[in-house]
């Protein structure tokens, strides 16, 4: 398998690509090479899409993309983050934005698909406020009526 690559990548760091450890690949190739991170980190990087490791199980690019769409669907942007980078290798940066575009794309095509409210979180606050309200009048009535 290593003869397909340059001499410098050993099956070992091809095995950890392969199974996604990108991290300690990095770090075998920099202690292996006595080259610095930044230049460690480089090479992996271009080395990546050679040896489709983005894709360990199998998966193919709609699969993956439509795993996400359908994260992106239910409201769960963080774990849509994480299977991204999981699934293309990219950094967190890359990723989340990668993750809002798709979601403005998404919310644009198809607005009637999308499961969770983007303001749930405000109208519960906005409910739980008026109940504290309601309640507080309601015990200042029965004090005044007390007295």
């Amino acid at each position: 398998m290593a003869d397909d690559f340059p001499d410098d990548v050993t099956d070992e760091i091809l095995d950890l690509l392969q199974r996604g450890d990108k991290l300690n690949a990095i770090k075998r190739y920099k202690d292996e090479r006595a080259v610095s991170l930044a230049e460690a980190k480089a090479f992996i990087e271009q080395l990546i899409p050679k040896i489709n490791v983005n894709n360990p199980q199998g998966v193919t690019d709609s699969d993956a993309d439509n795993e996400i769409s359908n994260l992106i669907y239910s409201g769960q942007k963080i774990e849509a983050v994480k299977r991204y980078r999981e699934r293309r290798g990219t950094s967190l940066k890359e990723a989340k934005l990668a993750v809002e575009e798709q979601t403005a794309r998404l919310r644009e095509q198809f607005p009637d698909r999308f499961t969770a409210s983007k303001s749930s979180g405000c109208a519960a606050t906005a409910l739980l406020l008026a109940a504290i309200v309601v309640s507080s009048a309601a015990n200042a009535l029965c004090c005044f009526a007390l007295n």
